[in-house]
């Protein structure tokens, strides 16, 4: 019997195995809604999809956001994110790169910058070691001055201080209650560059440090500082002083202790052409350096001939025949207008100045080379200056030679400022036509075309107006900036410009 119990429950073991099994198989392959906790969950067939659609105009909201139109919405965007990944980016990245060859390239913009950058700052460091800042005599009252990369410095005299050694050392404030001050009750005087005592009764002396005015019982220069001593009993102070050179009698005191100003002389001695300033010192003077292209000490200066080294700079192939000028001075109007006026006519035949002016070096290029007289380039005679030609002339090379030819209705050589003048009667210029009187003053008539009775006029260069007589002045339009000044210069003109700006029109600051 229990034998039997045994194998019911074993077959209905195993049939219950059997039927978990199959519904196990059935439910994976069944979607199911199932509850947990209050979550609800959604659950295909194994390997089944969930799919949700709606009809008409409906639509699946989530959180109140339009899932269908979001859906669409991406697909959108991920189709303008494609497009643009295959043909906006391509280009993109084709232009980034030829913008990154452009700016760091070996030619690039950023290697131009850096190179200009670099050269400008060459440029400043070498005018700042080139410019002579002692050369305006900043330094005052017999400062010596030494130049230094961006500015100088003065070593003032014993007596002056301050950047400029322009103030005065108060003495009698400095010294007082020192060996070196006024004793005994003295009145102590500052004046500028030195001080005086002024003794008390019975008490002599450059500090009044004597008892008696005897020159024989003291050295002279207790008693006349910068004289000799001679005993005088008809004198007022039973002594006179015999001055050294520089030196007065000091009208309080006897002593020689009055500078002479020899600067404030009718004549003084430091050199006249070109002018030199003269410093008056305590007991002496001395004369600043010869200016800019001369050499000297001051008392006499002479003019350098730059021309006689390296040719002075001027080119030496082609060779360029340098010509040596008195340097002129800045403060001279005159003589700047005269030099610029002399370097416009000389450019007008093919001079070009080399070097400051102040300097005093011009040089010409060759016929047919054009440039600064340092820099020759060829360019052909005819090429430069109409080869010399009248300004109507035609300019023709035949070899080494030129021809200058003037055109229908003038005649002449066809050089220089009369070259070619109208012909006289007959052709383009008869004595009944217009132009038979020479209206146009400093320029050419030509009879016009439309009206035979009527002339025009073509200017010579310089020149304007309906008949040629009004004069162009390159400087009427104020073209120096920054309070340089404008000469003019043949045709164009020049800037000269203050200690603080360079350039042609004096539009660069110096750093």
């Amino acid at each position: 019997m229990t034998l039997m119990y045994l194998q019911f429950y074993i077959i209905a073991a195993i049939a219950f195995f059997h039927l978990q099994c199959g519904q196990a198989e059935i439910y994976e392959n069944q979607p199911r809604i199932v509850t947990e906790h209050g979550h609800l969950y959604l659950i295909s067939g194994e390997n089944r999809n969930i799919t949700l659609r709606t009809s008409g105009r409906g639509y699946v909201n989530l959180n109140d956001e339009n899932l269908v139109q979001l859906s669409s919405m991406a697909r959108n965007a991920s189709e303008t994110v494609e497009r643009i990944r295959r043909n906006v980016l391509v280009t993109f990245q084709q232009s980034l790169s030829d913008l990154r060859s452009t700016l760091n390239g070996r030619q690039g913009i950023a290697r131009r910058v850096a190179l200009t950058t670099l050269e400008r700052q060459v440029r400043q460091i070498v005018n700042l070691l080139n410019r002579n800042e002692c050369g305006s005599s900043p330094c005052l009252n017999g400062g010596t001055c030494e130049d230094k990369y961006s500015g100088f410095i003065c070593r003032c005299p014993p007596n002056w201080e301050g950047p400029r050694c322009d103030i005065d050392v108060n003495e009698c404030a400095r010294f007082a209650g020192t060996d070196l001050g006024c004793q005994n009750g003295a009145t102590c005087v500052n004046k500028p560059g030195t001080y005086e005592c002024v003794c008390r009764q019975g008490f002599y002396g450059n500090h009044c440090t004597l008892k008696t005015n005897d020159c024989s019982a003291s050295s002279s220069s207790d008693l006349c500082v910068h004289g000799v001593c001679v005993n005088q009993i008809s004198a007022t102070r039973g002594f006179t002083c015999i001055c050294k050179q520089g030196w007065t009698v000091d009208a309080v005191t006897g002593a020689c202790t009055q500078d002479i100003d020899e600067c404030a002389s009718n004549h003084p001695a430091c050199s006249h052409d070109p002018p030199v300033d003269c410093i008056n010192v305590p007991g002496s003077f001395y004369c600043r350096e010869c200016p800019r292209g001369y050499t000297g000490n001051g008392y006499y200066c002479r003019d350098i001939d730059e021309c006689s080294v390296n040719n002075g700079g001027c080119s030496v192939n082609p060779n360029v025949q340098c010509i040596n000028t008195q340097p002129f001075y800045a403060d001279n109007e005159l003589n700047i207008e005269m030099q610029y006026s002399i370097i416009g006519f000389l450019k007008s035949y093919g001079i070009q100045e080399i070097r400051d002016p102040v300097l005093g070096g011009v040089g010409i290029c060759p016929p047919g080379f054009q440039g600064d007289g340092v820099n020759c380039v060829y360019l052909g005679t005819c090429q430069v200056n109409n080869g010399g030609c009248h300004y109507l002339a035609t300019c023709t090379n035949a070899g080494a030679t030129i021809m200058c030819i003037c055109p229908n209705g003038y005649n002449g050589p066809g050089v220089g400022p009369n070259g070619c003048v109208p012909s006289p009667g007959g052709g383009a210029l008869s004595p009944s036509n217009p132009c038979s009187s020479n209206p146009c003053l400093h320029g050419f008539c030509h009879i016009s075309e439309n009206r035979p009775s009527s002339y025009y006029c073509t200017c010579m260069p310089g020149y304007t107006g309906l008949t040629c007589t009004s004069e162009i002045n390159p400087c009427s339009s104020n073209p120096c900036q920054n309070g340089g000044r404008c000469y003019r210069s043949d045709l164009s003109y020049i800037c000269r410009c203050n200690g603080s700006f360079t350039g042609n029109n004096c539009e660069t600051e110096q750093q």
